[in-house]
């Protein structure tokens, strides 16, 4: 005869090891037995367990595999909202948010949020060379959308006018994955010496967004009696590290950074063989600066020839004018 399954053997009445395990473990009657209030709890009696168990050993679903009298299963308890539903439940939202574009604090419960910020840039002298003037935009990283962006001209003194001072801007910056495109409007460069003016810009209209910061303010800086050059009085050189410093100054402390262009041409010393020939490099000012380093490497043919030399020169800034754009370099002292 086969040996029914533990289903089968678990469905038998409650007597035996069962109701003793009942008996051990709670105060409550067993099912099928009688209540009887005036009798005190049941308990299992004291057990010796330096002798052998008085159990039979049993094996199983449920039963002990050691002689030791069975022990009931604990309930355990668990903070509501870990058990493994609700983490597939998690797990399979994030999923589904990350799929359809929409971004993790959104789906926290937080907004996609985008803003713009203020700026200043120099003028410009250069007639017929506009200057771009770029606001920067943040937005919530993880966020896809878009929102509007224009400029508003806002009339009145100290704030600049289009199409004299700038072109208006109205279009609508995409974002993808918190990273917005580039907010930019055109400036228009002169030579009258004015004063500092002031452009509006806003943005609207967020598709996705909310637009925290709306508007933002640019400063057009006034850049008439900037000038720049390279001062030929003041050339560094070390033969040992193999390079020549040429420094380069302005007559005010930049506001902004301001670049300009430079490029060697040769004298009595040859590119390629007393010097490493440059011939468009970038120079640049740092905010708060008044000067920089325009730095030239030298070949071990520099030291062979003394007397030999070459030209540096500065051209095309980004504001203000060059003063001597030409300065001769030697290549030894």
């Amino acid at each position: 005869m086969k040996s029914r399954s533990w289903r089968a053997r678990s469905t038998r009445p409650w007597t035996g090891w069962k109701r003793r395990c009942w008996a051990t473990c709670s105060t409550t009657p067993a099912p099928g037995t009688p209540a009887a209030p005036s009798a005190p709890p049941r308990t299992a009696p004291a057990r010796d367990w330096s002798r052998p168990s008085p159990w039979p050993r049993r094996t199983g679903h449920n039963r002990s595999t050691t002689g030791t009298p069975y022990q009931c299963p604990r309930k355990v308890s668990r903070p509501r909202g870990t058990g493994p539903m609700m983490r597939w439940a998690v797990v399979g939202t994030v999923s589904a948010a990350v799929a359809l574009g929409v971004a993790p604090a959104a789906v926290a419960g937080g907004a996609c949020e985008v803003g713009i910020a203020d700026t200043k840039v120099y003028e410009g002298t250069k007639e017929g060379a506009k200057v771009k003037m770029v606001f920067t935009v943040t937005a919530t990283p993880g966020c896809t959308g878009a929102v509007g962006f224009r400029t508003v001209d806002a009339g009145g003194e100290g704030w600049a006018s289009t199409p004299a001072d700038y072109e208006a801007v109205d279009t609508v910056l995409q974002v993808v994955d918190g990273k917005a495109e580039q907010a930019q409007v055109w400036v228009v460069p002169d030579q009258a010496t004015e004063p500092d003016e002031k452009v509006q810009v806003q943005l609207h209209d967020g598709k996705g967004l909310t637009v925290a910061r709306p508007d933002a303010v640019g400063t057009i800086l006034d850049d008439e009696g900037l000038v720049l050059e390279p001062h030929g009085g003041r050339i560094y050189w070390d033969v040992d590290r193999q390079y020549v410093e040429v420094p380069a100054g302005i007559n005010a402390i930049a506001r902004v950074p301001i670049t300009a262009r430079f490029r060697t041409a040769d004298g009595t010393a040859v590119g390629g063989t007393h010097y490493v020939p440059v011939p468009d490099g970038v120079i640049t000012f740092a905010e708060g600066a008044d000067g920089a380093v325009v730095r030239v490497p030298l070949l071990p043919g520099a030291a062979a020839d003394p007397g030999a030399y070459f030209v540096v020169e500065v051209f095309d800034p980004s504001a203000g004018t060059v003063g001597t754009p030409r300065v001769v370099v030697p290549v030894t002292p």
